[in-house]
């Protein structure tokens, strides 16, 4: 009898002490598991944070990144750098219109501003200069080609590329003259800079896809123009602007799709400069139409008769898809 009780005991004991070998085991491989999907989660933390890609974390002697994030977002936005291709059979109808771009409006003013370049971001007319003049970092060659607009041209033209430095200098020189301390009147000059630049002129076409069975449109030119300076190099803003280069705009858009414009309901949520043209974020007033006169509406109409000629085309633009689908 007792070495009964005495191998019931030894097996009790020796089953005590396999089972807390398993709950050991199994806690030490609880633990490690913790460990590991609590390295995983700081690796994962670091990685959306940035810090092995930032300078700031890997050398500190390196310029900090004042972002919480790598921002890289809008140099992957290439997909919709292509519009819908479109066949000639498939356009049904089609108007021309020049548009202007004032600058004083408050819709406009992410194309102005910054007058000084922050934070990567930079005015319209800062892009465009910069694409011209430099070509992109990691593209070297690809520079954004720029045409002159002639003197006694009243709108677009392709006609004469500005293909020197020289030449660039010369269009984005302002001259004027001042008087000094002593009454002596002397001339002065120095570079058109993005405060200088009051309004943007656009060349679009609407047209009807049937294909698409969609109104669409197509930016096809883009020109900045400047206040001409008066005495003082101040801005005079009561005679019209100065055109100043004209770019090709399907050329542009590479170059207006790696910069950002500030976005004020949400700073994460920054749009490109094409898109800011693609959605028509912008407010803007056509003062031509393609007609057989070639002539602007100021040519024939002054005034409130201006505005309402404008506003005329504007809306037989929008109306004539709406007039598709009436029954």
């Amino acid at each position: 009898m007792k070495k009964i009780l005495l191998k019931g005991f030894k097996v009790i004991v020796l089953s005590g002490i396999i089972m807390s070998a398993s709950l050991w085991s199994s806690a030490v491989a609880q633990t490690d598991i913790l460990n590991n999907i609590t390295t995983e989660l700081n690796n994962q933390a670091e990685n959306d944070l940035g810090v092995h890609n930032n300078p700031f974390y890997n050398n500190p002697g390196g310029v900090p990144n004042d972002n919480i994030a790598v921002k890289n977002h809008t140099q992957n936005k290439t997909s919709e750098l292509i519009p819908p291709l479109v066949r000639e059979s498939d356009i049904t109808w089609s108007k021309r219109v020049w548009r202007a771009i004032d600058l004083n409006q408050r819709l406009n003013l992410p194309l102005k501003e910054p007058v000084q370049p922050i934070r990567g971001r930079m005015s319209l007319y800062e892009v465009l200069v910069r694409s011209i003049i430099t070509p992109d970092p990691e593209h070297p060659n690809k520079r954004l080609a720029a045409f002159d607009w002639p003197t006694e041209a009243l709108d677009f033209t392709f006609k004469t590329q500005i293909e020197t430095t020289d030449q660039l200098r010369k269009i984005l020189t302002k001259r004027w003259s001042s008087t000094n301390a002593a009454g002596v009147t002397i001339q002065d000059s120095s570079w058109y800079v993005s405060s200088d630049i009051v309004q943007y002129n656009i060349m679009e076409e609407w047209f009807f896809d049937k294909k698409r069975s969609q109104l669409d449109v197509r930016i096809i030119a883009l020109a900045p123009l400047a206040a001409p300076p008066g005495p003082n190099a101040q801005p005079n803003r009561n005679v019209p602007p100065t055109p100043l280069f004209i770019v090709y705009f399907p050329q542009a858009r590479w170059f207006l799709n790696r910069y950002e414009v500030f976005n004020a309901n949400n700073n994460s949520e920054y749009r490109t400069f094409y898109q800011i043209f693609l959605m028509r974020r912008f407010s803007s007033y056509i003062y031509k139409e393609e007609n057989v006169y070639d002539r602007r509406i100021s040519q024939y109409a002054l005034g409130i008769d201006a505005l309402l000629e404008a506003e005329r085309i504007e809306n037989e633009i929008q109306e004539f898809e709406f007039d598709l689908w009436e029954e």
